[in-house]
């Protein structure tokens, strides 16, 4: 999975079928956000 926003890009490989997100990817994807300027 590729995500970008911003000009940032954050890649992100989820193996099927496996729904669930694992705690590195979401501490990740929260980093970008930051980088991004979305604060929660």
């Amino acid at each position: 999975m590729k995500f970008e926003l911003n000009g940032e890009t954050w890649r992100c490989h989820r193996p099927h079928p496996g729904k669930e997100a694992k705690r590195y990817q979401v501490e990740e994807a929260r980093e970008l956000l930051e980088r991004v300027g979305v604060k929660p």
